[in-house]
């Protein structure tokens, strides 16, 4: 699955997928999508709801709170990565702001508690572009592959080369979940 930030690769561990690679063509998406799951696995659901909003709304990252806690499980590239462009880069302030989801907190509040209960990995992460995948992927085969809004902004030459490489990547059976918001 694309990472999104986290959100879709702890979705498929919510709905009991096993084995989950993440890609993503920005390296900013790994850490995110590291820095919710490790904050899922140490923090209570209030901590980690007001951690969300505090990345959202703050420029400078490693003055919010509780993230300090959290930056020493990530490893020496991610932090590395958070220090330089701490203040240069909004890292947590794309998407869809957490404030959004307010007034449906109880449904996050419930999946938080679902995923703080299962045993989350560190999701393995591809860095690439869609259009290199497939070469990226090896060996590998997978039941599901979930293309969030990744296909938006690519001719249809492009998109029809990326659903031909990735169905050859399909196990018997298996299937491709494309969404396209635009």
């Amino acid at each position: 699955t694309v990472s999104a930030s986290g959100d879709q690769p702890l979705f498929c561990k919510r709905y009991g997928a096993e084995h989950i690679t993440t890609f993503d063509i920005t390296y900013a998406s790994k850490i995110i999508m590291d820095i919710k799951t490790v904050a899922i696995r140490k923090l209570t659901f209030n901590k980690y709801w007001q951690l969300l909003k505090d990345l959202w709304n703050n420029s400078n990252i490693t003055s919010v709170p509780n993230l300090t806690y959290i930056m020493h499980k990530l490893d020496t590239d991610e932090q590395e990565y958070i220090r330089i462009m701490d203040g240069k880069f909004a890292l947590f302030n794309f998407g869809t702001p957490p404030d959004y989801y307010k007034s449906d907190k109880d449904s996050h509040k419930s999946l938080y508690n679902e995923l703080s209960q299962v045993d989350l990995p560190t999701f393995p992460f591809i860095w690439t572009d869609i259009e290199h995948l497939d070469a990226k992927l090896q060996d590998n085969t997978y039941d599901f592959i979930h293309l969030s809004n990744i296909l938006d902004y690519v001719n249809d030459d492009v998109k029809t080369s990326v659903l031909i490489s990735l169905t050859k990547r399909l196990n018997y059976g298996g299937r491709i979940l494309m969404r396209i918001i635009n």
